[in-house]
């Protein structure tokens, strides 16, 4: 899910949602996603006419392989940087939730 908030409060919000199969190579630290079905969904606070959920068409569920590593910062914090090639500069980090 991502959401944002613009200049007037209004906030936009896409949610993405995939079911199927993922499988964890760890040797190549990768993880491929076989979806096999899918649902997408708009939210806009200021536009509720633009608002929309819908399921996934078949040629949008794209088996996609994605890469890991773990990294921990200067304060000893453990991090999963997930990227979409093994050479990104730029990944997606990901600590571990507690309280669930």
């Amino acid at each position: 899910m991502s959401q944002t908030i613009d200049y007037s409060t209004c906030r936009t919000e896409a949610f993405s949602y995939n079911k199927g199969t993922i499988i964890f190579d760890k040797a190549n630290r990768s993880i491929t996603v076989y979806p096999a079905e899918g649902n997408f969904r708009g939210f806009y606070s200021c536009i509720p006419s633009s608002n929309f959920e819908r399921d996934a068409a078949p040629a949008e569920l794209k088996i996609q392989t994605l890469y890991y590593e773990y990294e921990a910062d200067a304060n000893g914090k453990k991090w999963m940087i997930i990227e979409f090639n093994p050479n990104d500069e730029y990944g997606s980090y990901f600590a571990p939730a507690t309280g669930y």
